[in-house]
């Protein structure tokens, strides 16, 4: 299989010839991992050419991190990447608040200008804000994704690409679909990879994607678990294409494992069964509660994992955190049962409501089928 890593080999055409596509959208969605805090020395690819200490703190500790080291090697040598420059970076976290937000400006040509949000790290106030998102129109990474947006583009002539992955994906997309007539017009293209939608989408924005025709893209795993929550355009695909792409499905969120053919992505033209199922499940889940269930279910599961003043995931689920988070998930959960019992009854309801439309529909499926080939043997004995 393919990947980016091939691709960066393969294609060495300057941007100057050959504009942004897809893959090259990733790349930079991709690198928002990376500690470019940690290297404020360096603020072009070139420069990390035989620096190998450079690339090791910059890409150390992400997710991938051996495929994000070769990224950055063969970026430094690439005739395609090896000029472009960053900056403007903003990085916030805000545990009272429950927010995290980082975003990178590349610069590919002196008229065109990527900006790139980052997506979840492991982070608990990360994940928790995330889970804000079910009942709350935005949280404070919209805010904060808007206003970066805004003071890039400030005396600013040329063209501005969006992008992100995961939560950063979702990002990008808000900036673009609350953006002003004016603002627009300097939008070249916005791709979300493998991020999720918005509250109550449909009502809100599907009008403005489907308005957004070719300048707006998502792209998704054919087992994704992240980009088909809250967004009911998934099968649209106008708007959304689906990444034939390898591992179980926690490990197709990895950009890294998704497949390329040249320039572009290898497509698939449908999801998998499983994955169809869940976000069929969620959608109905979310059409059967109320914004004020989720966030009360959330809230309550939150305060009891949040038992250390931890700040990332792995501090928290060492042995002996697992067993005081599993504890009091427990004694909050006996205490709460009037709280989460309901909706696990509707998730519950959702899964088997889903699981009867889909049997009812492959059983008709099967008896036209059926039909179709008696009427052919009909005809053939007449």
């Amino acid at each position: 299989m393919m990947n980016i890593l091939d691709y960066i080999k393969d294609y060495n055409v300057l941007f100057s010839v050959k504009d942004m596509n897809e893959l090259d959208s990733m790349i930079f969605a991709e690198l928002t991992y990376c500690h470019f805090d940690k290297t404020p020395g360096i603020t072009s690819f070139k420069e990390l050419a035989h620096n190998q200490e450079a690339i090791d703190t910059l890409s150390k500790g992400v997710w991938g991190e051996a495929n994000m080291k070769k990224l950055l090697e063969l970026l430094s040598k690439s005739s395609r990447f090896k000029e472009i420059s960053w900056g403007s970076l903003e990085n916030k976290l805000d545990v009272n608040n429950e927010f995290e937000f980082n975003a990178i400006t590349f610069q590919i040509r002196p008229n065109l200008r990527y900006i790139a949000y980052r997506g979840t790290t492991a982070t608990k106030v990360g994940w928790k804000e995330d889970f804000n998102m079910s009942f709350s129109d935005s949280v404070p990474a919209h805010f904060f994704a808007r206003k970066y947006f805004r003071e890039r583009i400030q005396n600013y002539k040329g063209k501005v690409c969006l992008g992100g992955h995961s939560k950063g994906g979702n990002l990008a997309f808000y900036v673009g679909l609350t953006a002003t007539e004016e603002e627009a017009k300097l939008i070249k293209r916005i791709d979300n990879f493998d991020g999720p939608g918005f509250h109550d989408q449909n009502v809100r924005f599907d009008k403005k994607i489907k308005q957004l025709k070719g300048k707006i893209h998502k792209f998704i795993p054919q087992a994704s678990i992240v980009g088909i929550l809250m967004d009911d355009l998934v099968e649209d695909k106008a708007y959304c294409e689906f990444v034939k792409s390898t591992g179980i499905p926690p490990m197709q969120h990895n950009l890294f494992n998704w497949e390329i053919k040249g320039h572009h992505f290898v497509t698939v033209d449908h999801l998998d069964t499983g994955t169809r199922f869940s976000w069929k499940t969620f959608s109905s889940f979310l059409e059967n509660t109320s914004d004020e269930e989720r966030r009360e279910f959330i809230e309550m599961i939150y305060d009891a994992a949040n038992v250390d003043e931890k700040l990332y995931l792995r501090e928290m689920f060492t042995p002996k955190g697992t067993g005081k988070i599993a504890g009091n998930l427990l004694a909050t959960g006996l205490k709460n049962q009037a709280s989460w019992k309901p909706l696990i009854g509707k998730i519950w309801a959702a899964s088997r409501e889903v699981g009867a439309n889909a049997w009812a529909n492959k059983k008709k499926e099967l008896l036209n089928k059926k039909k179709e080939l008696l009427n052919k043997l009909e005809k053939q004995i007449k």
